[in-house]
């Protein structure tokens, strides 16, 4: 039997995580963390932590990411969100437009797929866009998730919110899961992608018009969420809006942002022109405005 790694092996590991993934983890899961560590670096911890210390081998950073990360989503979580994107957000965002462009629109931390493809059909069925209007990414570091996005097939507890009235106009039944229509699947492209890396090649000035990254660095360290949030400020265009999770703000983060409140969520909004004037939500409780499928 292998024996366990060391205390200063483990808190190591626990600092290169942070350095190459972002991710924090506190004193009560070490011991987690020492199990994957002999899992990975096997009877030479010592040389495996050597090897991330290097040269940030992606591939490793790609088999360790399904260990480390969370993974839990599911089809039109926070409602209220998905209506203020659709109600507000996308119609500013053509309007600020040269009326030729998409709507560029970023899932950072997609997991496996439910929500950009939640964000294509909001587009869809309550903005009324047609599918030419939007440019959708979902960007992910665990290539197992990103698989899973790529198949659209979901389990009934993937589609747990997702309106009744629409699951027979979206999905077709496939075997004991659901398989997503090909038009909603061709409307976002997936790419495998490390937040916590600087990807100057990616993260574009004023690149995106929307940005959801929505309880992912939450699990960050506070350096590199504020690292993170300054690569998407950099990326959205000036008025661009960013969707974060409930549980999440942007204090002590970033200055580069006006809070917005409407549908009952709080959203923000990138500086750098006027804020535009958000239509007057519907009452609290009211569903989103489906139409009829």
């Amino acid at each position: 039997m292998t024996a366990l790694p060391g205390v200063r092996e483990v808190k190591r590991f626990r600092e290169l995580i942070a350095a190459r993934l972002g991710l924090d983890f506190d004193e009560a899961r070490l011991g987690n963390l020492a199990k994957l560590l002999t899992a990975r670096g096997g009877a030479d911890c010592g040389a495996y932590l050597d090897s991330l210390d290097g040269a940030a081998d992606a591939a490793e950073l790609a088999r360790l990411a399904p260990e480390l990360t969370v993974t839990e989503t599911y089809f039109f979580r926070s409602i209220d969100q998905i209506r203020a994107y659709a109600e507000v957000a996308l119609p500013q965002r053509l309007q600020a437009g040269d009326g030729l462009r998409p709507v560029r629109v970023l899932s950072a931390g997609c997991a496996s797929g439910e929500e950009p493809y939640s964000l294509a059909i909001a587009a869809l069925a309550l903005a009324g866009l047609t599918p030419n209007r939007l440019a959708l990414t979902g960007l992910d570091i665990n290539p197992l998730m990103l698989a899973k996005a790529a198949q659209a097939r979901y389990t009934s507890w993937s589609l747990r919110e997702f309106p009744a009235e629409l699951k027979g106009r979206w999905f077709r039944p496939d075997g004991d899961a659901f398989l997503l229509d090909d038009a909603i699947r061709r409307m976002v492209r997936f790419e495998q992608r490390n937040l916590a890396q600087e990807g100057a090649d990616f993260w574009l000035p004023g690149s995106f018009d929307i940005v959801f990254c929505r309880n992912v660095l939450m699990y960050f360290t506070p350096a590199q969420a504020q690292a993170a949030v300054a690569r998407i400020a950099r990326a959205l265009a000036p008025g661009g809006y960013f969707f974060f999770g409930h549980a999440e703000t942007l204090r002590g983060l970033s200055n580069d942002f006006h809070l917005c409140h409407s549908h009952g969520a709080f959203y923000y909004q990138r500086k750098g022109e006027a804020l535009a004037a958000a239509p007057a939500p519907p009452a609290a409780a009211a569903p989103p405005r489906w139409p009829a499928a």
